[in-house]
């Protein structure tokens, strides 16, 4: 009778190590199907940061570009506007010159009527 116990202890300690190996694999699998579940959802969440930031790329490019556009009209305005305030410096001064060119012969005129003048008062 203690061989029929001892031969049940053994299936039963048998039984015992498949079903400790059993509930191992089960849980290896339920493991591997975590990881996997997790490295999908960094996935798809890795995906989703790509996204965004391309799309934020794409909004800085438009940006960069509308500011850049801004700046080119701006630089064109001013140009311009130096283009302009130059032509209008080199008139006055033309005109300026041709006032002191005036001035000068006015002055040297004068000089010379008031010597003629001078000359005149002592021969008389």
């Amino acid at each position: 009778m203690s061989d029929f116990s001892m031969l049940g202890l053994q299936q039963q300690i048998s039984s015992a190590r498949q079903l400790l190996e059993a509930a191992k694999t089960m849980e290896q699998r339920a493991e591997e199907k975590k990881i996997k579940q997790m490295g999908a959802k960094a996935q798809i969440e890795s995906s989703k940061i790509l996204a965004d930031q391309q799309i934020e790329l794409k909004e800085m490019r438009e940006a960069i570009s509308a500011l850049l556009r801004h700046n080119l009209e701006q630089a064109k305005q001013q140009s311009t506007a130096v283009q302009e305030r130059e032509k209008i410096e080199t008139e006055r001064y033309k005109e300026n010159l041709k006032f002191t060119k005036i001035a000068a012969w006015t002055g040297i005129i004068g000089g010379l009527l008031g010597v003629i003048t001078i000359v005149s008062q002592l021969f008389h």
